[in-house]
């Protein structure tokens, strides 16, 4: 059997032997797609510069953003200023930059973000040092990552009962020794 044939036959097997877990993974991606949206008004446009803005801020802190022992999904978590612009938003969603300007000033407008003079955007921290962006995404947050370590355990345990009930395909099968 060719390399190619092999590969293909390795992933269809796991695919069938594993239909079930891709199912409820996949079911999991749509209702977290779907509750996001629908925190964002079902502009997606809107979630995804809010998403790169706050994974800039993620990205930038990612070993120093929460004090040891404090909860990092706190709305009250204070937050070190991080920019980014309209440019690089663009890039990195693949959205015109033109529209990207749009959806920051929607943003701006509710009190997520900061954009200055020269167009770098930060979050926006109110005078307790909290980020209104947080504390309004929190409850979403919070189920998101419910619902995913629910969803994971479940894949987990799916797959280890498979993997007791039929050992995996060895697509390289051991000769005996002549």
């Amino acid at each position: 059997m060719r390399t190619r044939e092999l590969s293909q036959r390795v992933f269809f097997d796991f695919l069938v032997s594993h239909r079930s877990s891709f199912t409820k993974m996949t079911e999991l991606i749509y209702d977290i797609s779907v509750e996001a949206r629908s925190k964002f008004g079902g502009d997606l446009d809107l979630m995804l510069v809010m998403q790169a803005i706050l994974l800039r801020e993620l990205q930038t802190h990612k070993h120093s953003l929460c004090p040891e022992g404090e909860d990092p999904y706190s709305p009250h978590m204070k937050i070190d200023r991080v920019v980014i612009n309209a440019s690089a938003i663009s890039r990195s969603t693949r959205i015109p930059r033109e529209t990207v300007r749009r959806k920051l000033k929607v943003l701006q407008e509710m009190g997520w973000i900061m954009i200055d003079p020269s167009g770098d955007v930060t979050l926006l921290v109110d005078q307790e040092g909290a980020c209104p962006a947080l504390r309004e995404l929190d409850p979403l947050s919070r189920w998101t990552m419910h619902e995913i370590s629910t969803s994971v355990a479940r894949l987990l345990g799916d797959l280890a009962e498979t993997q007791r009930i039929s050992p995996p395909f060895n697509p390289m099968p051991q000769h005996e020794p002549a």
